[in-house]
């Protein structure tokens, strides 16, 4: 099958907005195929619904970003959402991703966004806007965590600057559901610094590319109005329960097989052993060979 059939089917469930939204059926195209490639690096992805993975590509298409790894200016995750108990892809975007629309949309020339650790120098005058932030780096041996900054250079020259302690970035850092996050800690806390730095600007409220973008980002983490959304999300399904032989569970098992139900679905909620699985099939048969009396049984009729 050819690269432009395979874009098309991940993006066939939600085919109907390409349209609606305006968008250019080759750049859908493009970014079907770097999701393709996510797919095929993480299996995880590709576990989720299609139509998550189309929706996510229509909306890296309409931010004005791109999937292609060699920007590193968005990705796909992995997520279970417990309400609906399905895995969807949801679309992240890097603060490279955020840096560069707030660039192309004119809100900042150049950002700059660090974490300060404790044998570094640092020094904070939020009252000088040419220079709010001076930070030097001593070596590598730097200590641990204190702060995390972001500093926007403005088109008029001047800067603004916006400082994160460690404990307030670890509490934020705490409430994301996204893996990434746990993964590359300093990552999260940098673009943490860089939307709100962002947001004192005007293009953080307004409806630009680059709020969209924030907007997207900030629906899986507790620091916003989508917390019942980022509650219902997590990074994977809940680990399968172990079962014990006679138990309810079991019965729920033996019911599940007997009505037709496959071991790889059954599995999905219980761990069970191949010697358990033997057994249930067994009672499963017996199962159906119970019912199949009970409907054929014809009561006595009185004389």
């Amino acid at each position: 099958m050819s690269n432009q059939n395979n874009s098309l089917r991940v993006v066939d469930p939600v085919k109907g907005r390409i349209k609606v939204m305006g968008l250019n059926l080759k750049d859908v195209e493009k970014e079907a195929n770097f999701a393709l490639r996510l797919i095929q690096e993480n299996p995880k992805i590709g576990q989720a619904t299609r139509e998550s993975i189309g929706n996510a590509v229509l909306d890296v298409v309409s931010l004005g970003l791109t999937l292609n790894p060699a920007h590193q200016y968005a990705y796909l995750e992995a997520r279970w959402f417990k309400g609906s108990g399905t895995t969807k892809a949801v679309l992240q975007v890097t603060s490279r991703g955020l840096n560069f629309l707030a660039i192309k949309e004119g809100a900042i020339t150049s950002s700059n966004s660090q974490v300060v650790y404790a044998a570094d120098v640092f020094h904070a005058d939020l009252g000088n806007p040419k220079k709010p932030i001076t930070h030097e780096v001593k070596g590598f041996s730097r200590g641990k965590v204190v702060g995390v900054y972001s500093i926007g250079h403005l088109p008029d020259g001047n800067c603004i600057a916006e400082l994160i302690t460690k404990e307030e970035s670890d509490r934020i850092l705490a409430s994301s559901t996204s893996p990434a996050a746990k993964i590359y800690p300093d990552e999260f806390r940098r673009k943490t610094a860089f939307k709100r730095m962002i947001k004192r600007t005007s293009w953080g409220a307004n409806d630009s590319l680059l709020a969209r973008a924030i907007s997207f980002d900030n629906k899986f983490h507790d620091q916003n109005k989508d917390m019942e959304l980022a509650a219902q999300a997590t990074e994977a399904p809940p680990e399968p329960s172990k079962i014990i032989q006679g138990s309810e569970e079991w019965n729920k098992c033996v019911r599940g097989i007997a009505a037709g139900h496959t071991w790889d679905r059954v599995k999905e909620f219980f761990d069970v052993t191949k010697e358990q699985m033997k057994l249930i099939d067994k009672e499963a048969v017996e199962y159906n060979l119970r019912k199949d009396l009970e409907q054929t049984a014809q009561p006595e009729t009185a004389e």
